[in-house]
């Protein structure tokens, strides 16, 4: 039997280390994607594209526990 796999799930099995989190945030801020920073650090593509996903939603959370956040909270 074969057991076809689900393109939309991506389980991340290793910790992104929190200076490779960090240059991809400088990427995304200098304006590049998710494909073109996950060239740049090495990263694997679907986990940098989370990231971007979440970056441009204003969650910072992804980079570091405590990472301010544009998200929620009132002013």
């Amino acid at each position: 039997m074969s057991m076809k796999k689900d393109s939309s799930v991506h389980v991340h099995t290793t910790r992104v280390p929190e200076e490779l989190k960090l240059r991809c945030l400088e990427s995304f801020e200098h304006g590049n994607g998710y494909k073109k920073t996950a060239t740049l650090t090495g990263v694997n593509k679907y986990t940098v594209r989370d990231y971007h996903r979440r970056y441009r939603s204003g969650d910072m959370g992804w980079v570091r526990k405590g990472y301010p956040s544009d998200k929620g909270g009132a002013c």
